[in-house]
């Protein structure tokens, strides 16, 4: 029930249509999402979604602000979505 892994094989089963994601700050619970836990998850979701809204735009160009992301594994290999699911990927990575 519980663990990255259960929810990427409970999303591969059953995707979700669209997904939030925010650039939120988790350092007050000692883990950062994507850094210390959710690596495989953040892959996962630039591997089948697109960018379809952003929500609300980032002031800070280290960070991407509030997105969600749109259900398109065919259209998530395009170099625009990779582009952007790198740039997730090292924000997450960067020490905060």
């Amino acid at each position: 029930m519980y663990g990255e892994t259960n929810i990427i094989n409970d999303y591969r089963v059953n995707p979700p249509d669209y997904i939030i994601l925010r650039d939120r700050s988790t350092a007050e619970h000692g883990v950062e999402f994507g850094e210390s836990y959710g690596l495989e998850l953040v892959q996962w979701i630039y591997e089948n979604y697109t960018l379809h809204i952003q929500i609300i735009p980032s002031f800070d160009k280290n960070l991407f602000g509030v997105q969600l992301l749109k259900f398109a594994p065919e259209q998530s290999k395009k170099s625009e979505n990779r582009k952007t699911g790198k740039k997730l990927r090292e924000i997450f990575s960067d020490d905060h």
